[in-house]
């Protein structure tokens, strides 16, 4: 599953929304897997540089993007 923030480019392009900022990007910032009692998702996660630099240092942004990503992933999940 690929996490991104909706824009107007194409939904199969290289380049997506960042997940926080809606800022375009192509980095992507592989995140892993997310375990139910009923199946497993693969997810890669679409962030720009300053929003990875921004998780990366902050433990309140850090906890707050896993927790979104948690709601997203259960919301658009299999």
């Amino acid at each position: 599953m690929e996490i991104y923030k909706e824009s107007n480019l194409p939904d199969k392009g290289w380049i997506q929304g960042c997940f926080i900022c809606y800022t375009p990007t192509a980095y992507i910032r592989e995140e892993g897997t997310f375990e139910n009692n009923d199946f497993t998702t693969e997810y890669s996660v679409f962030l720009c540089h300053d929003c990875h630099k921004l998780i990366k240092y902050s433990v309140d942004i850090k906890n707050e993007y896993d927790n979104s990503i948690d709601i997203y992933i259960k919301k658009h999940g299999i």
